[in-house]
């Protein structure tokens, strides 16, 4: 059995390592003991955790001083991990979360490779491997492993295809991911017909050295010279450059040259073009960008400095490329550090260049080894500073912030008093948020005091939080309540302080939101969503009837829509939605242009 601590004690007569180890009279504010079986695997885990309220000092015990926490831990005659329990709060494996490991056992060549995990919900995930072990499909909620038109939350596939063994080729890297989506292609006057479409995405490797536009400065064949993305139309990996990066590299094999997607199959050559420059140190100096001709390129090229110690002192852009042929300064952001290598001031100048009008904000620590933050000064006139405090009191016990660099307070600066305070369980879990200016206390208790039988009322066994009040000395502004289904989804909210409508959410085998009910009394409206395999959109429902249905291609592009008037957005070859729909379903649309740098 092993005890791990988070503790402290201010005691200074502690200066030796066994008075350190040793928790006697130290503030305990976590501890987690650790059981093993005879081959030294943990087959349990007990974590404790202070109360808030809790004044004592030493060993921390479940119910008096502290929250518990159980997890039990299973393995197979190999030693391998074959049951995790989450017991929570109740150490009993009823109720609890468990998940299980499966393994290989049907051949003897299958070497008993992880296969499976079943979550606590019951979802399968399924992993498997080529002859070489290598890992070749990885399908969530697994059901028989192939995907059909019209299963949109079953057999999720992503599959991995490698370079072949030999031929100076690495065998296990990656060279093409497949992924499988269900879509619904419009057949003209026939309607539409449900499909499976893979989108495949291949990583080519090997750069060659050269001098001209797109050669590295070395020969290599580990390097990534070009990624494929899906034909929209077809899912194969796309056969011109308008679906195409490609990379070059310098000499130690940092990225010097990147260009994106091209414009159009005819015109490879319109493309946004990156540059990148390191100083002797490595340092990223400067990117420069050529853009394509459908982007605005007034930004394009940005500057990093750096001071001796390599902490970065500035960012600025220009403008390079302009009618007037000269660098026109855009914006810049400046830092300032002291000894610690924390920074003191930033400054954000958004016209042109840092200068004596420039705006800054100041940051303030203190000047113990702690070097904590302790407020931070806004622009302007200087009341605009908020204060930090670690403490809660004198007391020791009170302290824990400062060795934990926990805020328990932030506040205005003099007789501006307290704008908000925290009280934690353990070492950071926040149980209690006060708002001192309209005296409103967010908590996990009616009344803020943690018992011996429940704990925190507001926290399940699990630690989510089931119950939160919103309230003042005399008035409950909020009162919520929550439910979980076994994978910690959220499915339902419930308000018992005031009548708002209350709210209950469904999932998918996927564990997607696919509908969500809110209810006041006996009505109530739902919104439905069905999405397909890769998580797009097929179809929304209002209280039964369809009110979107969309079309998705191969890159998950809307290609087609049905929602009153409004037209389908349109993308440019870097996937940016160029054309975007207006949300009252009209023929109007709103125009939108990017940068290089999106």
């Amino acid at each position: 059995m092993k005890i791990r601590y988070t503790s402290y004690d201010e005691d200074s007569a502690e200066n030796t390592y066994s008075a350190a180890l040793d928790p006697e009279g130290d503030i305990v504010l976590e501890q987690t003991k650790y059981l093993y079986d005879a081959s030294g695997n943990t087959i349990k885990e007990t974590r404790l955790e202070r109360f808030h309220t809790h004044t004592g000092t030493s060993d921390l015990e479940a119910g008096s001083s502290a929250v518990p926490s159980y997890r039990a831990m299973a393995y197979d005659v190999l030693g391998r991990l074959r049951k995790v329990e989450e017991r929570g709060y109740q150490d009993s494996a009823s109720g609890a979360l468990i998940t299980q490991y499966e393994y290989h056992f049907k051949k003897p060549d299958e070497g008993g490779r992880y296969e499976t995990t079943v979550d606590p919900k019951g979802t399968l995930t399924r992993h498997q491997y080529d002859n070489l072990g290598r890992r070749t499909k990885i399908i969530r909620n697994y059901i028989d492993g192939s995907p059909a038109p019209g299963e949109h939350d079953r057999d999720q596939v992503v599959e991995y295809k490698y370079g072949p063994p030999g031929g100076g080729s690495d065998p296990f890297r990656v060279e093409e991911v497949w992924v499988t989506d269900t879509v619904r292609e419009e057949q003209g006057t026939e309607g539409t017909v449900e499909d499976i479409k893979v989108q495949k995405t291949k990583y080519v490797y090997g750069v060659k050295r050269g001098t001209g536009e797109g050669y590295s400065d070395i020969d290599s064949g580990r390097l990534l010279y070009r990624i494929m993305y899906p034909d929209p139309d077809t899912g194969e990996p796309g056969a011109d450059a308008r679906y195409w990066l490609t990379f070059a590299y310098d000499r130690q094999g940092r990225l010097k040259w990147k260009k994106d997607q091209a414009i159009s199959a005819d015109n490879p050559d319109d493309a946004t073009k990156h540059g990148y420059f390191y100083d002797s140190f490595g340092n990223l100096t400067e990117e420069h960008v050529t853009p394509r001709s459908d982007l605005d390129g007034t930004m394009d090229t940005v500057y990093y400095n750096y001071n001796r110690l390599g902490r970065l002192v500035s960012v600025y852009a220009e403008d390079r490329e302009n009618p007037q042929n000269k660098a026109l300064p855009l914006n810049e952001v400046v830092y300032e550090y002291n000894g610690w290598g924390q920074v003191t001031k930033s400054y954000q100048e958004h016209e042109g260049r840092k200068d004596a009008e420039t705006f800054s904000v100041e940051y303030i620590y203190s000047d113990d080894a702690r070097s904590l933050l302790e407020g931070v000064r806004y622009p302007g006139d200087g009341s605009r500073t908020l204060l930090y405090y670690y403490t809660t009191g004198t007391a020791e016990y009170q302290k824990a912030g400062l060795y934990l660099g926990r805020v328990q307070k932030i506040a205005f600066p003099g007789s501006g008093g307290t704008i908000v305070s925290y009280r934690y369980s353990g070492a950071w879990r926040p149980v209690e948020r006060k708002l001192e200016i309209p005296g409103v206390s967010i908590r996990f208790d009616e009344d803020g005091v943690p018992s011996s039988q429940s704990y925190y009322d507001g926290l399940d066994r699990f630690g989510r939080v089931k119950d939160l009040c919103v309230k003042t000395q005399s008035a409950t502004y909020n009162h919520l309540v929550y439910g979980y289904d076994a994978a910690s989804n959220v499915t339902s909210r419930t308000e018992q302080a005031v009548n708002i409508p209350s709210e209950s959410y469904v999932y998918d085998g996927l564990d997607r939101l696919s509908q969500a009910t809110f209810a006041r009394g006996s009505s109530q409206d739902t919104k439905q969503w069905q999405l397909s395999l890769n998580g797009n959109w097929r179809e929304v429902k209002e209280n039964g009837s369809a009110v979107d249905t969309r079309y998705h291609n191969a890159q998950n592009e809307i290609k087609g829509r049905t929602f009153g008037q409004a037209p389908v957005p349109e993308y440019d070859m870097s996937g940016n939605m160029t054309k975007v729909p207006d949300d009252a379903g009209t023929s109007g649309y709103v125009n939108i242009t990017y940068d290089a740098w999106n």
